[in-house]
């Protein structure tokens, strides 16, 4: 490290821990962005210069130790340095592996070139949510969908010089899992990104590229090929001598990829990933869409449900119309209603004992009247033979005794004092309205059910034709066909 980048380490670090031949120091950030909601966060070290900023967006098992090797190299941390530098742990969780991802924020870092630096230009290295992370799916899916939000919220991390897919050099097996990971980070890429995306193979001690290879099955489109092995960075030194020649070896090789990856960022004009914005709101629209959907279905399947009920009501409905309902007949011998005589008929009142003697009577009223007054003036002849022989009056009413022609005769009668007949048939012209009046409820009902129905399918085909072409926008985001 140059002398006097040395000098502003020292004032803007601090001291962690000491190890054989040097100290790791941590260096000072200052928060530059916080966003909460979409959990992005923007640290800064050292001051702004107005410089150039070349962006690096790393995906997949980042870890600590894959970024403090690149931040040890733009520093130029050399083997026999006193001091080797680290990024403060976002996570700050006691027990984690260095390997594992250790942000739940998205959160960049911008180191600003400082004078002595091997390069003329600010880096920013953007630290993601892992994709595979060792969390487990359901934080896959979180850090995934948060880092998606990052993208399409934040514009300033969409002009890159490189998407670099950290990939650990022991998962070299393609297996199922292997297969989930990289499909979801193909996902989450537009065809814009290919030009830019490195392939990071970290922990590469005997330099096997299989790691390549397994991208390419995955069919996983990439540039840049760069093995790394960042082991010897906190790597005490040696009193051995035979140890010493190999820490030696093993830091310049670490040098070189680092160096090399640098480079080739250093050279390249950095892209903007419209194509993967673009991919990132329509997956996000598409989302959207999914969930009307299933709503849509839903919804259709409970008007079916519904329609279905109430046919099966209709159907429990047949035949009710003409049966009798012999509670209601009982009910009926105690009601005050009137009933309305048809067809001429009426009833005989006495209203000597408030009692209806005939309950329906179909003869004219008018003559039965003058009969019944004739007989009234006979009857008063021989009323007085007959009572005194204690004979029972004749030509009186057969119910009540008295003469017929102090009866009433009245076009309706109260129910109770209807025949039965006549309240059965009372009973079936209410159970025939009752019923015929249920029927037509629920054919109403499976009318509007149905129109309800009809609206909801032309809504679920509309919204149908929608999710095929996002899935098409989609598919062509990608891969650029």
């Amino acid at each position: 490290m140059e002398g006097g980048l040395r000098g502003w380490v020292e004032r803007n670090s601090v001291p962690v821990r000491r190890e054989s031949g040097f100290t790791v120091r941590e260096l000072r950030t200052r928060t530059v962005l916080d966003d909460p909601t979409n959990k992005v966060r923007v640290l800064g070290v050292g001051p702004e210069n107005g410089g150039e900023v070349k962006k690096v967006l790393l995906l997949g098992e980042t870890g600590q130790l894959c970024k403090n090797a690149l931040v040890n190299r733009v520093f130029g941390v050399g083997l026999r340095d006193d001091v080797r530098l680290q990024l403060r742990d976002q996570m700050d969780e006691a027990g984690k592996s260095s390997t594992q991802s250790q942000t739940e924020y998205t959160t960049a870092y911008v180191i600003y070139r400082q004078e002595g630096m091997p390069r003329g230009h600010n880096l920013m290295v953007i630290d993601t949510a892992g994709v595979g992370d060792t969390g487990g799916r359901l934080r896959e899916e979180s850090n995934e969908r948060q880092f998606r939000r990052c993208l399409a919220e934040h514009a300033w991390v969409r002009e890159l010089s490189s998407v670099g897919l950290v990939w650990k050099a022991s998962d070299h097996r393609y297996d199922q899992r292997k297969k989930d990971v990289l499909g979801r980070l193909k996902g989450l890429l537009g065809y814009d990104a290919k030009p830019i995306t490195d392939i990071l193979v970290t922990f590469s001690t005997n330099g096997s590229r299989d790691a390549f290879d397994i991208m390419r099955e995955a069919g996983v489109g990439f540039h840049g090929e760069f093995l790394f092995d960042n082991g010897p960075l906190y790597k005490g030194w040696p009193q051995d001598a035979m140890r010493r020649r190999k820490l030696e070896m093993e830091w310049e090789m670490m040098e070189e990829s680092l160096d090399g990856f640098l480079e080739a960022v250093s050279e390249r004009r950095a892209v903007e990933l419209t194509a993967t914005v673009g991919l990132i709101r329509s997956q996000f629209e598409l989302e959207d869409t999914n969930a009307e959907l299933q709503a849509l279905w839903e919804q259709e399947d409970e008007l079916r449900q519904t329609i279905r009920e109430h046919e099966r009501k209709l159907c429990r409905l047949d035949g009710k119309e003409n049966e009798v309902d012999w509670d209601e007949v009982r009910a009926l011998d105690s009601s005050r209603e009137e009933l309305v005589l048809e067809n001429g008929q009426h009833c005989h009142y006495c209203p000597e004992c408030d009692k209806v003697c005939v309950p329906s009577c179909s003869k004219d009223p008018d003559g039965e009247r003058i009969t019944e007054v004739v007989t009234g003036v006979i009857s008063i002849g021989i009323f007085g033979i007959t009572r005194a022989l204690g004979l029972p009056q004749p030509l009186s009413c057969s119910e009540c005794d008295h003469l017929p022609v102090i009866h009433h005769f009245n076009r309706t009668i109260l129910v109770k004092h209807a025949t039965r007949s006549q309240k059965v048939e009372l009973a079936k012209k209410s159970q025939y309205k009752r019923v015929m009046q249920q029927k037509a409820d629920i054919r109403a009902d499976i009318g509007a059910y149905n129109a309800q129905l009809k609206e909801v399918e032309k809504q679920h085909a509309r919204t149908t034709t929608k999710f095929k072409e996002l899935e098409h926008r989609i598919s062509h985001l990608k891969s650029g066909n």
